[in-house]
């Protein structure tokens, strides 16, 4: 995802992209620390699927249009 995102420097494209990247790890580190709060913390974590990634994405999309629509 982030390869979209970012030049070869590792500089983002521009500032919605910025913030579409970091939005992204945000609420996918809180869906991680959740299914670890489920699952218990003795337990092995799952990664996450590419559709719960991907479902994850639309909401930062959404998100992203709404705030830059404003």
């Amino acid at each position: 995802m982030k390869k979209t995102h970012q030049k070869a420097d590792g500089t983002y494209v521009d500032e919605k992209a910025r913030v579409i990247a970091e939005k992204y790890d945000e609420l996918l580190q809180e869906r991680m620390a959740q299914m670890q709060l489920f699952d218990g913390e003795n337990s092995t974590m799952n990664p996450l699927t590419i559709e719960e990634k991907n479902k994850i994405y639309v909401q930062v999309i959404f998100l992203i249009l709404h705030l830059f629509s404003l």
